[in-house]
């Protein structure tokens, strides 16, 4: 029974960190955030778009866009550092997702504060480079119940906000929306960065909800 015991751990698996990573694995993969593989280039396959914590600012993610492992192709599509904000809490984490010709940058704080909001940039690459083609954001009041969003829809030209706000005195909810079409330039995605404001006209809504809930 003895001799048993001993041998056990011999017929046991063996974990799998035991196999141990590479260097660049162990420096690499535990920055990994999120990880997309579409088709959003003129090459063939599917481009792989991740989402990295970035090192000198860990409140941050970079942007990479790497062309499919199986082309020719080389050298990424797209290196941007600090595009989204990356909290370490849960409900601060950026995340990707598949938007047709293009991909969605999904990024928000919703775990803690009075204001939690959620931003999404949706981007494609025209002609030579890659554009921000959409943009949302939404955010409410945890205290008051008011909330507003903003949408844009830069390449077809559209944008739509809606104001929601309490009245103090009769506890009436105060509702504002408007759509109407819009003249705007694509924003080269490499423009943007994480913590830099809505962009015109959003701002405008956005503004007159802060000043409203504070």
């Amino acid at each position: 029974m003895r001799l048993f015991f001993a041998a056990l751990p011999l017929l046991l698996p063996a974990p799998s960190v035991a196999q141990g990573l590479s260097p660049s694995e162990t420096t690499a993969l535990p920055r990994v955030i999120d990880h997309l593989c579409h088709n959003i280039h003129d090459l063939n396959g599917c481009e792989n778009i991740f989402l990295l914590e970035n090192i000198e600012e860990p409140d941050t993610a970079d942007l990479i866009v790497l062309p499919d492992r199986r082309t020719d192709a080389e050298d990424p599509l797209l290196i941007l550092r600090s595009v989204a904000f990356n909290g370490a809490m849960w409900g601060m984490s950026p995340s990707l997702e598949a938007a047709g010709e293009g991909f969605t940058l999904h990024s928000e704080q919703t775990g803690i504060g009075r204001h939690p909001w959620h931003e999404s940039l949706t981007v494609r690459w025209i002609d030579d480079a890659f554009y921000v083609t959409a943009y949302a954001f939404s955010t409410y009041d945890r205290i008051l119940a008011a909330s507003a969003n903003c949408s844009l829809d830069i390449l077809g030209g559209y944008a739509s906000t809606e104001l929601s706000l309490v009245d103090m005195d009769t506890e009436a909810d105060e509702v504002t929306g408007r759509s109407w079409s819009v003249e705007m330039e694509l924003i080269p995605i490499t423009d943007w960065r994480a913590f830099m404001g809505t962009p015109e006209p959003c701002a405008v809504i956005m503004n007159a909800f802060y000043e409203a809930t504070f």
